[in-house]
């Protein structure tokens, strides 16, 4: 049996699933996979069973109480980064003009955003970012991920896309901070 370095590149081999640099654009992505009714309802299931989960992060009553702000602030997130999505891209993801786009009324999916927030989602991001650190909201979300993967209790919990849902949720985490990056460094 040969071992050589160039013959083992031609057996492992393997598709990489990846979304790319956190830009704009990729939030077409991000809702193709999951709609908006996903992501909160997933995220409140990894919140419920991360509180339920046994050696998780856990333990203690100020980690479960941050994790219950957190995923709040996580929807608005999501519903903010929804909004930009429909308010900028069509199905195809061909950007709006900018006439056409000021047009558009959304019927709010946005639940958890008031009025001004829904008319400029990146309100939301600014304050999430303001609010948590890029450091910290990415290890809440790795500590949830983790909660999730080892949890045995009863709650139902479909863990085939548990990783996908991850990716797309640290996705849109850093999408957030390099926005916020950029429009705090223009002021």
């Amino acid at each position: 049996m040969e071992t050589s370095a160039e013959n083992t590149n031609d057996h492992f081999e393997k598709d990489y699933y990846d979304i790319g640099k956190p830009k704009l654009k990729g939030v077409i992505e991000v809702f193709k996979t999951f709609y908006i009714d996903d992501y909160r309802q997933d995220i409140e299931r990894w919140k419920n069973i991360a509180i339920c989960s046994d050696q998780s992060e856990y333990d203690n009553s100020e980690s479960r109480e941050n994790l219950i702000l957190f995923t709040y602030q996580l929807i608005r997130l999501v519903e903010a980064f929804y909004l930009i999505r429909q308010k900028n891209y069509n199905d195809e993801g061909q950007k709006f003009s900018s006439e056409v786009a000021a047009t558009i009324e959304i019927k709010s999916l946005a639940r958890d955003l008031n009025k001004q927030e829904r008319e400029n989602p990146f309100k939301v991001l600014l304050a999430f970012s303001e609010v948590y650190a890029k450091p910290y909201a990415k290890n809440e979300l790795l500590d949830m991920l983790d909660a999730a993967i080892i949890y045995e209790g009863s709650l139902p919990l479909y863990k085939g896309n548990l990783v996908l849902l991850y990716r797309q949720l640290d996705f849109m985490v850093r999408l957030c901070y390099r926005i916020t990056l950029k429009k705090t460094a223009k002021e």
